[in-house]
């Protein structure tokens, strides 16, 4: 049936399925658009500049972290999941081989989400191998709050660098002192057992240091070479 140009179609016409389809894609466009001035807004809302688009923001940020000058201080986290799946799984097979029923994963997924999520991922991927051990995933500022009341419900706790430096710290005040933890780096190829505080310069010839860390960290020495026994005899 003829129509007139730019009348409607009568719902009866075959090409009515295109109108529908019109309008879908209208509504594509329609989000399309809306997304653009989300990403616009946000980029003004970044820089402080209004009207500024995704595309000049990108070229400034650029410009910005090549030459950020006084007014801008940018730290940078790099996560990656092979990493993120090594130090689980060291956790994991250490939890397993010393009677842990748990591994904590302590980060801050609900703010930092790209690197703590990764990790808090990888952790529940690693824990599906290990069904008997727990998983258990705390954010930083809870745990500080949680590990000072219950100790004893944290007996291996995963941890990014910095994190990891506040979960010692922390540590050190309930055992009693810094001076008394031992640390164990462990790599590929190479480990280094010491104290947790590292060197202490300003203690030599004063007749003050405590030993104690020195000797928990060749313990800790043994017991990853395997020498249980020896690691027991110097703990008596």
């Amino acid at each position: 049936r003829d129509t007139l140009p730019g009348a409607p179609r009568p719902a009866s016409d075959p090409a009515r399925g295109d109108l529908r389809r019109t309008r879908r894609h209208r509504g594509v466009e329609h989000s399309r658009h809306r997304r653009r001035r989300r990403k616009k807004t946000l980029a003004s809302e970044l820089l402080g500049v209004p009207g500024i688009g995704p595309g000049r923001a990108r070229r400034l940020l650029s410009r910005l972290l090549r030459d950020p000058g006084e007014d801008l201080a940018v730290s940078t986290r790099i996560f990656t999941r092979a990493k993120c799946r090594r130090i689980c799984e060291e956790a994991f097979a250490y939890a397993a081989k010393h009677g842990y029923k748990s591994v904590t994963v302590c980060e801050k997924p609900n703010v930092i989400r790209e690197t703590s999520g990764m990790m808090e991922e990888v952790g529940r991927e690693v824990q599906q191998d290990f069904s008997s051990i727990e998983l258990w995933s705390t954010n930083i500022d809870a745990q500080m709050m949680w590990m000072t009341k219950s100790p004893e419900d944290y007996g291996v706790i995963v941890a990014g660098n910095m994190f990891g430096d506040i979960l010692s710290d922390e540590a050190s005040v309930i055992t009693g002192s810094l001076g008394l933890l031992p640390s164990a780096s462990v790599g590929i190829h190479t480990s280094v057992f010491e104290p947790i505080h590292g060197s202490y310069p300003q203690a030599a010839g004063k007749n003050i240091a405590n030993p104690l860390a020195t000797i928990a960290s060749a313990v800790l020495m043994l017991r990853h070479l395997d020498e249980e026994k020896v690691a027991a005899r110097i703990r008596a």
